[in-house]
């Protein structure tokens, strides 16, 4: 699997996982979140579950109906915990990596 595939399944597991925990903290129903985002209950499981990328247009439209911020429901520890492979090529033009935070113990952006 490459890199970038496997930061792609660990968004999705991780985005999943935050939209489940906060529609539940919530004691929001799938179908309620489907109907705010236009789409099927089915497919709100499907992202809770990892097994989906949510599109950003129903990222977004899920946000605003949860009340949260777009970088509330994106996970940290992913974006810049992990060692970065520097993309071929991307060294002669001076391309490094994102410095990791000073602290990645929260999985995800701060309120």
């Amino acid at each position: 699997m490459s890199f970038r595939q496997r930061i792609s399944q660990e968004l999705r597991a991780e985005v999943g996982a935050r939209l489940r925990f906060l529609r539940e903290e919530r004691r929001i129903s799938q179908e309620e979140i489907a109907f705010a985002a236009d789409v099927t209950q089915a497919s709100i499981s499907n992202y809770e579950n990892g097994r989906n990328e949510i599109p950003l247009s129903v990222l977004l439209s899920v946000c605003d109906f949860l009340g949260v911020s777009l970088t509330e429901m994106l996970p940290m520890a992913n974006l810049y915990g992990a060692p970065r492979e520097v993309p071929v090529g991307a060294a002669a033009s001076g391309w490094k990596p994102c410095a990791a935070p000073e602290s990645t113990s929260d999985a995800f952006w701060p309120v």
